[in-house]
């Protein structure tokens, strides 16, 4: 009979593997001998996903529901590393059990808390905003969920480098400037789709930062609030959405790459050195920026040119490019003011046929250069 080298393996590393499987197949190893019977319960990951229950009969809930409560409840060996909840309306569970389960994952010092709530959840439970803001072994935390965040005024995340927040209601101004601030080593922070009707300036703090996304619903005409950003460590930055009412962008030194897409932006950016404006002049200095942005909102400064414009930027990129006059004022714009320009690529492949990108390359040559290093390569 061959060996069974698996199971001479240390619990420590046993446990690992098992905490990688779905709970239902980490529980179904217990059948394979005695030296397996209760090792599940020391797993370190626990996935707990409630969609797949949604139609299963009351005692298959009750079941797995029980089985829950016991590894979170009763064999409490050691910490848990991570602890992700899909949570759904589900007969037989109810918003309490899902509360203590959450509690549950703190007390045992959970370093990576993720939290997932439909929009159509109905009977969402109140998280344990004291417990949660205040752990101190938490590294990620993602909320998505259609809740009213409320952050107590002693937040404290001393551990936390990764916060990921979606769907979720923001209280007031200061509750989510106090949170950010509040976490003395994160590095990454995302908000999408949160319901800001409360907000009106959103603060963006951190000495830390190093990447930010901001993703906003592209079905609103302009955000009606303003966003101040604050973050020297910053080295990756994505924008995606509408345009704020003002911003207001702190020294970003570290800026590395910065991704803004405005193509859902339903009317033109304003020009004036208001709204979008002071988002570019707040990047000045980013080494690739890639920017996607509806033709009717192309922004053209008519007075002050940026200095990442003129003195910086090497090579300029225009996928999809046709004859419309937006995008011709804008290579004509870069071509005239950017002064160490080295490559401006036009790629017009996909909407033009072959007689009219010759047209196009002929015209694109023609245009004045403030750079004598440029070449302008069409295709």
């Amino acid at each position: 009979m061959a060996s069974d080298r698996i199971s001479k393996l240390p619990d420590s590393i046993l446990s690992r593997i098992l905490s990688w499987l779905p709970i239902k197949d980490a529980v179904s190893t217990s059948i394979l001998s005695t030296r397996w019977r209760y090792l599940f319960v020391s797993m370190l990951n626990l996935d707990v996903d409630l969609h797949i229950f949604r139609r299963s009969p009351p005692h298959t809930i009750k079941s797995f529901t029980n089985f829950v409560d016991k590894m979170l409840f009763v064999h409490t060996q050691g910490r848990i590393e991570l602890f992700q909840l899909n949570y759904i309306n589900v007969s037989g569970i109810d918003a309490s059990r899902v509360c203590g389960w959450i509690c549950a994952a703190l007390w045992r010092g959970v370093k990576d808390l993720d939290l997932g709530f439909a929009r159509e959840s109905n009977n969402i439970p109140v998280l344990p905003t004291a417990l949660l803001f205040t752990e101190k072994t938490l590294v990620r935390l993602k909320l998505l969920i259609p809740y009213v965040m409320t952050v107590p005024a002693h937040v404290c995340l001393p551990t936390l480098k990764t916060l990921v927040l979606g769907s979720v209601v923001f209280e007031d101004d200061e509750s989510v400037k106090r949170l950010i601030s509040s976490c003395p080593v994160l590095e990454h922070l995302s908000i999408s789709y949160c319901d800001m009707g409360n907000i009106k300036c959103l603060n963006i703090s951190n000495p830390s930062l190093k990447s930010l996304t901001l993703v906003f619903d592209y079905n609103r005409i302009h955000l009606t609030f303003g966003i101040v950003i604050d973050l020297p460590c910053l080295v990756d930055f994505r924008y995606i959405g509408c345009a704020a009412e003002s911003y207001s962008m702190g020294n970003m030194p570290s800026l590395v790459t910065a991704d803004i897409d405005l193509s859902f932006e339903r009317f033109p950016i304003p020009s004036e050195g208001v709204g979008f404006v002071k988002v570019f002049e707040g990047i000045g200095n980013v080494k690739s920026l890639h920017l996607t942005i509806d033709l009717e909102a192309v922004w053209f400064p008519t007075e002050k040119v940026p200095s990442c414009v003129v003195d910086q930027l090497k090579e300029f990129e225009v996928i999809h490019f046709d004859d419309d006059s937006s995008l011709f004022k804008m290579v004509t714009y870069i071509l005239k003011n950017a002064t160490v320009l080295e490559n401006l690529t036009v790629n017009s492949s996909r909407v033009l046929n072959a007689e009219e990108q010759l047209k196009i390359t002929k015209k694109l040559l023609s245009l004045p250069r403030s750079s004598t290093k440029c070449q302008v390569i069409a295709f």
